[in-house]
């Protein structure tokens, strides 16, 4: 097992040190520059290369790039340009907002998805069966941004039942009842695709172990319905659902990107979105490593409770 998580930890490593080439030289690359943002049109040329090497942009990308993760292992993501204050604990702040959204979004997803899957399952070619094979079709066929501006337009201006933005109430003290009103729209938003595929993933797989011969067996002994559907049926397809689970799980943090901008969520994607408007390089850099470190960490969970629950797995 120890040999096992090393192989993992090494492999994540990898990936994210892969990672952050990649959003290094993408944002380098692409036009645009900061410092003439972050001046305006009417900075003079002098003052430009002046700030442009008070921030390091004027030393060859190797070297940036070498001095900007050598500080980050150090927990310093350096000062956001715009904003100029440190990355790290915007990001952290922000990143609280996100993670709140995705939590509960999971639980959306992973409660009514696997509930869909199997009442599915168990009632194969009936109306049920169809209706929600309809229903996940259709939920993975619409954007998520989509799907939140229509729920914006029917439920906050039209019927006036739901908050269209934010996390809290401009008016007023936060408390918990008012974050639950705001999370509705944006988590249920978020949650529409993940729900659908694990919902049609949760009934393939059912639907492939009620036909083995140990439920039939099963059924033959008079074992209780409930019983042969919960333990034997639904038991045997949680190794392939803990795998699922944890790329969606992924899914759902990264994705909650396009969710926060459409409903105006203070999260990470939000910060994010601006940081690339404004060319903020150290924020874009932080925020995409955090998102990938989180990402990375949750597989690495994935793997692990995979490995724990499939007796078939031998590590070492």
């Amino acid at each position: 097992m120890r040999r096992y998580i090393t192989q993992r930890l090494l492999s994540a490593v990898i990936v994210l040190f892969g990672v952050s080439i990649l959003v290094f030289m993408v944002l380098h690359l692409t036009p645009g520059d900061p410092v003439e943002i972050m001046l305006g049109p009417t900075a003079r040329p002098g003052d430009i290369e002046r700030l442009r090497a008070e921030l390091g942009l004027t030393d060859p990308l190797p070297v940036q790039y070498v001095r900007w993760v050598s500080r980050a292992l150090q927990g310093d993501l350096g000062r956001s340009i715009q904003l100029n204050r440190p990355v790290l604990p915007e990001l952290l702040s922000r990143f609280q907002a996100t993670l709140i959204l995705a939590v509960a979004a999971a639980i959306i997803a992973f409660s009514l998805g696997l509930l869909l899957g199997v009442i599915s399952a168990v009632n194969h070619n009936k109306l049920v069966d169809r209706v929600v094979a309809g229903f996940a079709m259709l939920a993975v066929s619409m954007p998520a941004f989509w799907v939140g501006m229509i729920g914006i337009v029917v439920f906050a201006v039209n019927l006036r039942w739901l908050p269209a933005s934010g996390m809290y109430p401009p008016q007023g003290a936060p408390s918990w009842g008012k974050l639950l009103v705001h999370l509705i729209m944006p988590a249920t938003t978020l949650a529409l695709v993940p729900m659908a595929v694990i919902a049609r993933f949760t009934r393939s797989q059912m639907l492939e172990v009620l036909g083995q011969e140990f439920v039939l067996t099963a059924r033959a002994k008079g074992v209780p319905r409930a019983r042969v559907i919960v333990d034997h049926a639904f038991g045997n397809t949680l190794v392939a659902l803990i795998t699922l689970l944890g790329l969606e799980a992924g899914i759902l943090l990264a994705g909650a990107v396009y969710v926060e901008t459409v409903f105006a969520w203070p999260g990470i994607g939000s910060l994010m979105v601006e940081a690339i408007l404004k060319r903020d390089f150290p924020i874009v850099q932080g925020g995409v490593l955090v998102i990938a470190t989180s990402y990375v960490l949750i597989n690495l969970l994935t793997d692990l409770l995979h490995a724990a629950a499939d007796p078939r797995i031998r590590v070492t």
